[in-house]
């Protein structure tokens, strides 16, 4: 559908704007706040959630634009995140970890009940409910973007919107970079560890990878101009745009695994709109070429953008294949050579194995949300050093290890559910699918990667799941 054929290119109702406004608000504000990092960045999450039942019932109970069943799915969805905040509140009233004075000194010191089936080992009982808190304002920006934005073109807006902070992020990272390498200091913004306003480099790919799913879905969408000047000023030549600066970022600065993730949604994107572009007869009468009348032959211009977008994208897929052929060479797809603190093969063996060793203990429940640093340090092997250890190799490692595998249950019952009734309707559009491999190419890095410590990836994440899973079933 062309752009100026769209009759409503706004909001329908206020229910709508509501929704819009509480996800572009958690995906940009939280990402400008450190990317994600801060107390402020988790604070800011969490406040933009209160307004997703707000928006979802208002539109839902005042309109008829909203999805059926709104009013009572929306709560039942979100129990699983409901049932992990009950969780972490009942293991706060069972620490794992006391505090003894000892020569006038307070020491922690671990003591594990067996009895207990559900404990905590954080030090700060905050930290387990905030963090449950964040995911469950993520969720509910997701989902009640699904339940009341039912039109593509609104939800192309919304990439749109949370695209172009993206985009000016990854100017800055370079801005930072090129700062960085001209003054011969890496201390310069985050270093070589992170990038533009994120302290983590894992955070940040995940992030630009969602993002590029999202640009080249809008630019997808919209329509192909065989002009000049009309198409250096549509959002298909922005977004593509937008995308390919994400995917710069994401080579310049990830791990080998996170670049072979962008090099492959990018170059899956960029077919697409060669696809959409193909002059077949169904497309030249969607784009209505034979209206231009007036210089280069019709003939040519309707197979130039096609040329274009399939050489561009034979680029990318070669630089893909590059990069999937260094991670074929790595010992682990954890690992990033390039990185500061690299890890050695021998660290990466000992790390999975005193992290093994740590969930066995507790393989139902784990050892309680945000408990990893404080409990592990009592698992830490001698082949670690003595230094405390932040993160595990993987998100996915940290959720078994703190939550157990009803945690990692309760994580993934809610998007099983929308996966399995996406599957049924076998049906899947050129924007639907790009969207879809983003975010499939973000939870791959959640099993090899920390990409999700950073809430703007958390609310990006759900921002884009759920609006992959209702692209299909929308207006336009």
């Amino acid at each position: 559908m062309l752009d100026e054929e769209v009759l409503l290119k706004t909001s329908r109702n206020s229910g709508e704007t509501m929704a819009m406004f509480s996800a572009v608000a958690a995906v940009c504000l939280t990402a400008l706040l450190f990317g994600g990092d801060s107390d402020l960045g988790v604070g800011a999450l969490i406040a933009l959630g209160i307004l997703a039942p707000i928006s979802l019932y208002h539109g839902a109970l005042n309109w008829q634009t909203a999805r059926r069943g709104a009013v009572w799915k929306f709560p039942v969805l979100l129990l699983p995140n409901f049932a992990a905040i009950a969780i972490a509140a009942v293991g706060i009233c069972r620490p794992v970890i006391g505090w003894v004075w000892i020569g006038g000194k307070e020491w922690a010191v671990f003591a594990d009940n067996p009895q207990w089936a559900v404990v905590s080992g954080a030090f700060n009982p905050i930290y387990p409910i905030t963090s449950e808190l964040a995911a469950l304002s993520a969720a509910a920006c997701g989902l009640s973007l699904y339940f009341v934005a039912t039109s593509k073109f609104v939800l192309r807006k919304i990439f749109v919107y949370c695209s172009i902070p993206a985009f000016f992020l990854a100017i800055l990272g370079f801005a930072l970079a090129a700062a960085s390498e001209i003054a011969g200091n890496d201390e310069i913004g985050f270093g070589p560890g992170g990038f533009s306003l994120f302290p983590s480099a894992a955070s940040w790919c995940a992030y630009a990878i969602l993002w590029q799913g999202g640009a080249l879905a809008a630019a997808v969408y919209s329509a192909q101009r065989f002009s000049l000047w009309p198409a250096l000023c549509s959002w298909r030549f922005w977004g593509l745009a937008c995308s390919l600066l994400l995917w710069a970022s994401a080579v310049f600065r990830g791990a080998p695994v996170e670049a072979a993730l962008s090099s492959v949604v990018e170059a899956a994107g960029i077919f697409a709109l060669a696809a959409d572009s193909l002059p077949t007869k169904s497309n030249l009468r969607k784009y209505r070429i034979s209206r231009i009348r007036e210089g280069v032959s019709v003939k040519v211009r309707e197979w130039v953008p096609f040329l274009a977008y399939a050489a561009l994208g034979a680029a990318v897929l070669f630089a893909a294949v590059g990069k999937c052929g260094e991670c074929a060479e790595l010992s682990g797809l954890s690992s990033d050579p390039a990185s500061p603190n690299a890890l050695t093969e021998r660290q990466i063996a000992a790390l999975s194995d005193d992290v093994s060793a740590m969930s066995s203990e507790r393989p139902v429940f784990g050892w309680g949300e945000a408990s990893f640093s404080t409990v592990f340090s009592y698992f830490q092997g001698s082949d670690l050093g003595p230094a405390p250890w932040q993160s595990p190799n993987s998100d996915l490692e940290r959720c078994v290890i703190e939550n157990g595998y009803a945690g990692l249950a309760l994580v993934l019952a809610t998007p099983a559910l929308f996966l399995c009734a996406a599957l049924a309707r076998r049906r899947i559009s050129l924007s639907s699918a790009v969207l879809g491999l983003s975010v499939a190419a973000a939870a791959f890095l959640a099993c090899v990667r920390t990409p999700f410590e950073s809430v703007a990836v958390m609310a990006s994440f759900s921002v884009l799941m759920y609006a992959f899973f209702g692209w299909d079933v929308s207006e336009g």
